[in-house]
């Protein structure tokens, strides 16, 4: 009875409102979930908005620390890379007065210092480049570690084929010892050959020296070479023109000599000829003064040198002359000399020739002649560069007083031949009174 006096009330009154109740709650649970999706839907895009907030922070951040601190840091790095490969003129831009600004200022005092005590790559390079001659620098095992551009010219090679390659490719490092040896006491410069790419040799001045590290280890060396071709050419060509020349001068001696010779066999025919004794005397002192002159280019013809001849034999030679052609009757009158080894020019060869003939003449004919016996004594010395000669008749002699004036001829050729000599000539009587002395003193050219 009492579920069939409820059930109406249940299904009338609490039914419908249990009913409004679920539709009230389903349509506050849709209100709060669309409330919910809309505030799920701000706070996605409030997301997404700081989020890219955050990136464009990040990339601000980011910038400002790679300009205020990244950039600078690598600034200093490529600086000390350059500074490091020698380029000491590197300088880092302070625009801080932070840390980094104090690392620029460090680094650049730092370069400051070492520019200022270190010579700088490039202007080595440049030193290098601008020498004319040819630079090899090789390490211990004789390997180029350097060389310039007038290196590779020099040998045919382009710039960058030169290192590495081995020094054995442009000498014999056998015969590069010997020769540096044997010129190790006259200097480190001598003449040598190198081998040029197509196997040409070429002569050069060539100069090496060893290297050695701070803490004095051997390193390598150091060699420097001057192509002397042309000037090997041009010694060659004058080494020919001397012989040359040296062949003509022999040959013109040579003719000199034997015209003279015609000139003086002559003289004696036309001496043979005469009958007055003045004439064939005349024409002998003539034929003696010619001979003279021959035998000095006789000798300059046999002589190795054609500008000196040896003083020394030449007196001997012209001693045998004269005694043969004056003293062949006076056996009891000798000559004799003391000749010390000279050699006397050309230009003064013969001046000294021709007055030494008058000299020895002189003697003869004024000191002893008609005496049966005698003595002539010549003397030549030399000190300083000062040449002397001295001729003694050793016997009564002549009044020296009266020389001149009885021999104005002789004397004549005798001052004449001393001043072509630029020397002095005197004439005085002999320590013991016996004889007199003539003396004639001049500078020997050199």
């Amino acid at each position: 009875m009492f579920i069939n006096s409820i059930e109406p009330y249940f299904r009338n009154n609490i039914i419908p409102e249990i009913s409004e109740l679920r539709t009230s709650v389903l349509a506050f649970q849709d209100q709060q979930s669309e409330r919910l999706d809309r505030s799920l839907e701000r706070a996605g895009v409030i997301n997404y908005i700081a989020t890219i907030l955050s990136v464009l922070f990040s990339i601000v951040l980011a910038i400002y620390i790679y300009r205020s601190i990244a950039n600078p840091i690598s600034k200093v790095s490529r600086s000390a890379k350059k500074l490091g490969e020698g380029h000491l003129d590197e300088r880092i831009s302070v625009s801080s007065e932070d840390e980094i600004g104090e690392l620029a200022k460090a680094f650049n005092t730092m370069a400051a210092g070492l520019q200022r005590s270190t010579v700088s790559k490039a202007y080595l390079d440049n030193i290098i480049e601008s020498i004319q001659e040819a630079l090899f620098v090789a390490d211990k095992d004789g390997d180029l570690v350097r060389a310039n551009s007038a290196a590779a010219k020099l040998m045919g090679y382009e710039a960058d084929e030169m290192a590495g390659i081995s020094v054995a490719n442009f000498y014999n490092l056998k015969e590069m010892k010997k020769t540096y040896e044997e010129h190790q006491n006259s200097g480190n410069t001598f003449e040598f050959s190198l081998t040029h790419k197509n196997g040409d040799h070429i002569p050069v001045l060539f100069s090496e020296a060893k290297l050695f590290d701070i803490q004095d280890n051997y390193v390598g060396t150091v060699s420097v070479a001057s192509d002397i071709s042309e000037r090997k050419k041009a010694e060659e060509e004058i080494r020919t023109s001397l012989r040359e020349k040296e062949v003509m001068l022999a040959e013109i001696h040579h003719r000199v000599k034997n015209n003279l010779a015609v000139i003086s066999g002559l003289i004696q025919l036309q001496s043979y000829s005469s009958e007055s004794q003045e004439v064939q005397k005349a024409l002998t002192d003539s034929q003696m003064r010619i001979q003279s002159i021959a035998l000095v280019h006789e000798m300059l013809y046999e002589s190795e040198s054609l500008a000196y001849i040896p003083y020394d034999k030449y007196i001997n030679d012209l001693l045998q002359a004269i005694r043969s052609l004056h003293l062949n009757d006076s056996e009891n009158i000798k000559v004799s000399s003391d000749v010390v080894p000279l050699q006397i020019s050309v230009n003064q060869a013969i001046p000294c020739s021709l007055l030494v003939n008058e000299l020895i003449l002189n003697a003869y004919e004024h000191g002893l002649s008609g005496k049966e016996e005698g003595n002539i004594h010549v003397e030549i010395s030399e000190q300083y560069e000062q040449v002397s000669i001295k001729v003694s008749d050793k016997n009564k002699g002549i009044d020296v007083g009266d020389f001149e004036e009885k021999n104005s001829l002789a004397i004549s050729l005798i001052k004449t031949l001393t001043k072509q000599l630029h020397g002095s000539f005197s004439i005085e009587k002999e320590e013991q009174g016996k004889g007199v002395v003539f003396s004639v003193q001049f500078e020997r050219e050199n």
